[in-house]
């Protein structure tokens, strides 16, 4: 996978993500129903892609210590993330 699409689609699903659940709430109520599915499917690809960026950060980062600590506790948040969704 070219790297690029990760580190551009990470930021633009959590973005859609944003607006999804704005757009949501318009009508005055926010919960389950196709918007509210389609924020959180996007949020959750959002999560996916920046386990992507995580991993080629630690790798830019000479992969040390504290590049593995700081990318394994993003991995941790995103897992989190995805059991609270």
């Amino acid at each position: 996978m070219n790297l690029r699409i990760a580190f551009v689609a990470a930021p633009v699903l959590t973005f859609a993500y944003g607006v999804i659940r704005i757009l949501d709430g318009l009508d005055g109520s926010r919960g389950p129903g196709l918007a509210w599915t389609t924020g959180h499917l996007a949020f959750i690809g959002a999560l996916v892609f920046f386990v992507i960026t995580f991993h080629e950060m630690r790798r830019l980062a000479g992969g040390g210590r504290l590049a593995t600590g700081l990318a394994s506790a993003g991995y941790i948040g995103i897992v989190v993330l995805i059991a609270q969704f």
